[in-house]
């Protein structure tokens, strides 16, 4: 689910490593780790709808080796320069990730058995919670239902008369209102339509519907086609995104930590809140975080591995900004700020704690702006249009 999620950073990466030849491909992934754990989080905690509980073991699990992430990115990125050796790093630690997340269950049954304090805290909370949510509703619903006599006996005296015929007014108001609703939402329906039926045609060309019991064993190819046409929606997005920039004077590496990464990580928040929303905690948050070792470990070693080891060998991979250095240093105090408000909070996702991640988000956001813009020092050269 992550991997899937994270096509377009890696889309981005590659484009930023080969065509674009800037900061822009890792200032997202900054951008897009950032907004994983905080905003996307923090969305799932305030429209879950209820209190949801989550496992401290897969946030645990996963939290430790974005750790490892982040650690490795800066010293990757210290001298400025990435080479063959870091980017296979990279990848190695990766492959380690899937590796352990394979034996999840023999390595939580001996870490379970070394620390079983833990997994009783974890069972206890997650209990009450569930019992204090389940004796709220049934008050709720009885509240519910003794306003609902009281409301029908006070409104047997009203004068039903005067009801009827505000009744018509309103609903000849209504009906008019809809009706011009109607006739805007099909014009705009129709010029959607009008942009958007080439597209689908070319997707329909291009890419087989495996949906199709006749096109089942299409599935390589439809998963090939998918990645080809995100590839081209991210060349254009970069693309406009730099001249957007360089028009306004703004850093691409600012670009690529507000604009593209919100963009691009759209799919992580969606996904999120649609599992919990279902009550899945677990999925949605280690989704979060997963995007951001995915993010960091392939979506960026992929793209310097190919630069490094195949198009040009023995070369390696500029990063221009210094302001990304402590951006990435930032990475670690979020981490342990989002795990420290977790554990305070009985690791539940409530509206309180959704509105602290999100404040934290927008802080860190701005302070990385504000590098990037040089507010601080010198730390990113101007960007350099060459007119890809």
């Amino acid at each position: 689910m992550a991997a899937g999620s994270s096509a377009p950073e890696l889309a981005t990466s590659l484009i930023g490593v080969f065509v674009a030849k800037d900061d822009i491909g890792v200032g997202m992934v900054v951008g897009s780790a950032v907004f994983n754990i905080a905003f996307v989080i923090s969305i799932c905690a305030l429209f879950a709808g209820h209190v949801v509980v989550i496992n401290w073991w897969p946030i645990l699990r996963v939290s430790f080796f974005y750790l490892i992430s982040i650690c490795v990115l800066f010293i990757a990125m210290f001298d400025g320069k990435i080479s063959l050796i870091e980017s296979i790093v990279f990848l190695a630690i990766y492959v380690i990730y899937i590796l352990f997340v394979a034996y999840n269950k023999q390595i939580y049954n001996k870490f379970c058995h070394k620390f079983h304090g833990l997994a009783n805290i974890s069972r206890e909370s997650s209990d009450s919670v569930i019992y204090k949510t389940l004796s709220k509703t049934k008050t709720s619903d009885e509240v519910d239902i003794s306003n609902a006599s009281i409301d029908i006996g006070a409104n047997v005296n009203y004068n039903t008369n005067s009801i009827d015929q505000q009744l018509h007014i309103t609903s000849d108001k209504c009906r008019q209102t809809d009706t011009s609703l109607e006739d805007s939402q099909s014009k705009a329906k129709l010029v959607w339509n009008l942009l958007i039926k080439p597209l689908n045609l070319i997707h329909w060309i291009t890419v087989p519907d495996c949906r199709d019991e006749s096109k089942r064993n299409c599935f390589g190819f439809t998963f090939l086609m998918s990645c080809v046409w995100i590839s081209i929606y991210s060349y254009f997005i970069v693309w406009m995104m730099t001249l957007i920039g360089f028009n306004l004077h703004i850093p691409d590496t600012v670009m690529g930590l507000v604009f593209i990464a919100f963009g691009a990580s759209l799919p992580d928040a969606i996904a999120s809140l649609l599992v919990v929303r279902q009550g899945l905690g677990d999925m949605a948050v280690t989704n979060a975080i997963g995007s951001n070792v995915f993010d960091i470990l392939v979506c960026l070693g992929v793209p310097w591995f190919l630069k490094t080891a195949i198009v040009d060998p023995g070369s390696s991979v500029t990063v221009f900004s210094r302001g990304l250095e402590y951006s990435t240093i930032s990475l670690l105090t979020t981490v342990v700020f989002f795990l420290v408000i977790t554990h305070l909070n009985g690791w539940k996702l409530t509206p309180k704690y959704g509105l602290i991640l999100m404040v934290w988000y927008l802080a860190f956001i701005s302070l990385a702006s504000l590098y990037e813009l040089n507010v601080f020092g010198y730390l990113n050269p101007p960007v350099c249009f060459n007119g890809y």
